[in-house]
């Protein structure tokens, strides 16, 4: 009996050893995965002959723990739940040779051995391949503020893995004590946070970096302390007080004080405002107004305090640097801004009216769609053409305001010119008069940008009334299609034994079990298919279908006299006109080789399908998804 059981093993090797000669899986063996982004578990077959009813198991190890990933076969892969919306595999796996996992999202919890299984009828191989998972972050630098020994920074970054080492270096290159903390979030990623303090010797570029010990992937940001940059005085223009001037300087590290003075020494009331960029540099800017009481030399200076370095400039004024104001600026610009407020209000009115007639068009049906239509661009085109009118008013205000500033600015050049000629006031004069005339040109810029906006919105107004047409051609459409609609019952003496029918015929649930029912020759066995009880010879039929949430599925017609028993392949030489869904990504229609379509698919409660038959049984055409 021995002797028996070592012959029919040896018999089994020698029938197993010609499959094995024709037939190869393969895939890496290592895979390393960045956290976030999708990763590709290759793996390919190679095979002489035809594959036989083949299916692909993905199997995950991990500790010696077995987990089911992902299941493909020829109608379509389906995914184990916990992995619902993360895996796929081509949908053409088994025509191109390529059924590798892509795996979306990852993270450490992916880390493990996958197992790529491949079997048929007469055949079985696998490979296996091991997922490694590795993370990186962006670096951050914050100025945390002065201590005892000098300014402390803090380094901050999250999302690595595995977990990684942290070093600040000086600009030579040299290590720099500091105290760092780093710690493992609910999805096993590291987040960092060191800290170091700087001192005035060790001014200049300091680097935090960071490094990622499987990539040996290095990320850094550098700081560049005791920064200082130049300092620019502007003369803003006059005010109700006296003369307005501005001060503005960046580049500066740590944040620096800011002061205005007096020749006298005497600090004045300033409006400072002081931000940091990207960069960790600060930018300042501060405005102070001079009054005539204060003319004489105006001195703006910033200090770095961490290494004492002072940057300043002045500027001198006289009595005569402070002429009268004409009254209609202040009109020019309360009128120019009430125009612009009342142009956007008016720009949103009537934006806010073709949405809500939008809205209101797209809700009607049949007969009432095409005057709703007409209505819509009769009132849109009133609304642009009061917009256009409220635009050519605001134009003609500001040609008759700048007529008015630019007599005000002659006035006042007049009147320094006649007392101090060309002098340092005179200079200054010239100053505030090209600042007005700046502002002037960017008013009337921004003018000429309101026009293009209104020509803009008349455009996107043709194109959305353009939309509105189709759409309701479309609508149209739908309705001479859904006269063909009827009435589809599932045939239960068809359904293979794992799919239950409900008893009005109209509902079929996946139990993920064979269940006892009779056997006879129309039901299918090898297949989880299930056909109707009505049929066609000829004519044009519609009917809806509720999908559901299932990433898999085949809808079509199919001949009465179609293969139900064993292996089949759904095509139109098997008397198979099916189209279908794969992993919940690509349409196809289930030709000799599957022809991918250009679907575009918007999953709701209902899914609509439109089926054309003939005599001939012409495949059916797909229309349209809701």
């Amino acid at each position: 009996m021995e002797q028996r059981r070592w012959l029919l093993l040896a018999l089994a090797l020698l029938l197993a050893i010609p499959v094995s000669e024709h037939f190869k899986v393969t895939s890496p063996e290592k895979v390393v995965g960045i956290v976030g982004q999708d990763t590709i578990l290759p793996c390919t077959i190679s095979s002489t002959k035809p594959l036989d009813n083949p299916q692909v198991h993905w199997i995950k190890i991990t500790d010696g723990h077995t987990e089911d990933i992902y299941t493909y076969r020829h109608f379509g892969g389906e995914p184990m739940q916990k992995y619902c919306g993360r895996t796929s595999v081509p949908g053409d796996g088994f025509a191109t040779g390529n059924v590798s996992l892509t795996l979306k999202n990852v993270q450490p919890a992916d880390e493990g051995r996958y197992i790529c299984s491949v079997e048929s009828s007469v055949w079985f191989a696998e490979n296996d391949t091991k997922l490694s998972v590795a993370g990186t972050g962006e670096v951050f630098i914050d100025v945390l503020g002065y201590q005892e020994k000098g300014l402390e920074l803090g380094c901050r970054s999250q999302g690595w893995f595995p977990k990684p080492t942290v070093q600040w270096v000086n600009e030579d290159g040299q290590g720099l004590s500091a105290d760092t903390e780093i710690h493992q979030d609910s999805r096993n990623l590291f987040s960092v946070w060191s800290r170091v303090t700087v001192t005035g010797e060790q001014v200049g570029k300091v680097t935090c970096q960071i490094l990622n010990p499987l990539l040996q992937v290095e990320k850094k940001t550098t700081l560049s302390l005791s920064g200082t940059g130049e300092v620019f005085i502007e003369i803003q223009g006059p005010q109700m007080q006296g003369l307005e001037l501005g001060c503005r300087s960046q580049g500066w590290l740590p944040k620096p004080t800011v002061q205005w003075v007096t020749e006298d020494g005497q600090g004045l009331s300033v409006d400072t405002e002081i931000h940091q960029d990207s960069r960790k540099l600060f930018s300042v800017w501060s405005r102070v107004t001079v009054t005539g009481e204060e003319m004489g030399k105006v001195t703006y200076q910033i200090l770095n305090p961490l290494v004492q370095v002072e940057k300043k400039t002045s500027l001198s004024l006289s009595g005569d640097a402070f002429p009268r104001v004409s009254p209609g600026l202040p009109a020019f610009w309360t009128v120019f801004t009430l125009f612009l407020l009342t142009l956007a209000a008016a720009a949103a009115v009537l934006v806010y009216r073709a949405m809500l007639l939008c809205s209101t068009v797209l809700d009607k049906r049949k007969t009432e769609e095409a005057n709703i239509s007409q209505a819509l661009e009769s009132r849109l085109e009133k609304d642009l053409k009061q917009l256009s009118q409220q635009i050519q008013t605001l134009i003609q205000a500001f040609q008759n305001m700048q007529e008015s500033t630019e007599r005000d600015l002659l006035m006042i050049r007049t009147d320094l010119e006649n007392k101090r000629g060309m002098t340092e006031e005179g200079n200054a004069t010239m100053i505030l008069e090209s600042t007005w005339q700046k502002d002037l040109q960017q008013i009337s810029h921004q003018l000429q940008n309101l026009q293009q906006i209104l020509h803009n919105m008349q455009m996107s107004t043709q194109r959305d009334l353009q939309l509105l047409r189709t759409e309701l051609e479309n609508k149209q459409e739908l309705s001479k299609v859904e006269s063909y609609k009827g009435d589809v019952t599932l045939d239960a003496d068809t359904a293979h034994p794992r799919l239950e029918i409900s008893a009005d015929g109209q509902k079929v649930k996946d139990t993920g079990v064979i269940r006892q029912v009779p056997s006879n020759e129309k039901r299918f066995d090898s297949h989880l298919f299930v056909l109707a009880k009505e049929g066609y010879t000829s004519g044009k039929h519609y009917w809806e279908v509720s999908v559901g949430r299932r990433r898999s599925w085949a809808l079509g017609i199919a001949r009465e006299s179609v293969t139900r028993k064993g292996p089949l392949t759904l095509c139109p030489q098997n008397g198979f006109w099916a189209i279908g869904l794969a992993d919940g990504r690509d349409c196809w229609a289930y030709t000799d080789r599957w022809t991918r379509l250009s679907a575009y698919l918007v999953r709701k409660e209902t899914q609509s399908v439109e089926e054309t038959a003939a005599a001939s049984l012409r495949p059916p055409s797909w229309t349209s998804w809701n």
